[in-house]
């Protein structure tokens, strides 16, 4: 007859314990997945394109300190693009032959032939941006004047709207950064600079934008009854002292003259509707 079996009385204790230890391993925590580092995203902000009226606001504070004997804060201009459209050819043709002044678009009569063309002739101002608190490091400077300053639009002054208003009509004077005598139509511009040792090729080395516009056989071209448009676009740059404005007053009775530094990327002339008729590109 076989023996009854008897469980020791460390078998319930034994048999606890093996519970125990089999549901530890059964509760053990799964392990977890790194935690991804929080991504960062680079935030580029493009500033917008400096138009006429917003170069001209920047201008005319740049003018107030110099006039006050102040240093002009630093609107951090460079290397903002600008596009520019100014009205040209508003008036009459020029002569056939007369001296076009420097730095401003104009439309003249062509000798010997019934047409019109469009003419853009910068200004040498090498000379004027030499000095010490002038550029510094400029090989060439070429000039272009922002016609009518007083204007924030694009399109031609009109005449007075009183016919009792008298219109006093000026000769054209050559502009000059440093003109002994003032004139309140050549005090803003763009001087188009141009690197120690940079390519040429950009520069015009004197020769003007022209288009010309074709009559039909002996008859002249219809003059646009709102005027032409030159277009100037490009980026803003920087004097030697980090600002991108400069100016200068023969005395203190004469509006400051003041330029601003560009690189000058694209010239064109348009209809005043808008119709491009000509354009250049790197010079």
């Amino acid at each position: 007859m076989p023996k009854p079996i008897t469980l020791s009385r460390y078998a319930p204790v034994a048999l606890a314990s093996a519970f125990v230890l089999v549901s530890a391993c059964d509760t053990q925590p799964t392990p977890q997945a790194p935690a991804k580092e929080p991504r960062t995203e680079t935030v580029v902000v493009t500033l917008p394109v400096l138009d006429r009226a917003e170069l001209l606001a920047a201008i005319d504070r740049a003018a107030s300190a110099y006039a006050s004997g102040q240093v002009a804060e630093r609107e951090n201009l460079s290397g903002r693009r600008f596009l520019i459209r100014q009205p040209m050819g508003c008036q009459a043709p020029l002569a056939a032959g007369s001296a076009a002044p420097q730095g401003v678009g104009v439309l003249m009569k062509i000798e010997n032939a019934p047409d019109l063309k469009l003419t853009l002739s910068p200004a040498d101002w090498t000379k004027s941006l030499e000095r010490p608190e002038g550029a510094g490091g400029w090989e060439a400077a070429e000039g272009f004047w922002l016609a009518w300053p007083w204007l924030r639009t694009d399109v031609c002054p009109q005449p007075p709207l009183s016919a009792d208003e008298p219109v006093v009509e000026g000769d054209a004077v050559e502009p000059s950064l440093e003109t002994s005598a003032p004139s309140m139509s050549h005090t803003a511009g763009l001087a188009s600079v141009f690197e120690v040792d940079g390519s040429r090729l950009k520069r015009r080395m004197g020769r003007a934008y022209e288009y010309t516009l074709r009559g039909d056989g002996k008859t002249p071209p219809v003059k646009d009854q709102g005027g032409y448009r030159l277009v100037m676009e490009g980026r803003i740059a920087a004097f030697s002292d980090g600002r991108s404005i400069r100016c200068h007053a023969a005395n203190a009775d004469q509006r400051p003259a003041c330029v601003a530094a560009v690189h000058l990327e694209r010239v064109a002339f348009e209809t005043s509707g808008g119709q491009q008729l000509s354009e250049w590109r790197g010079g």
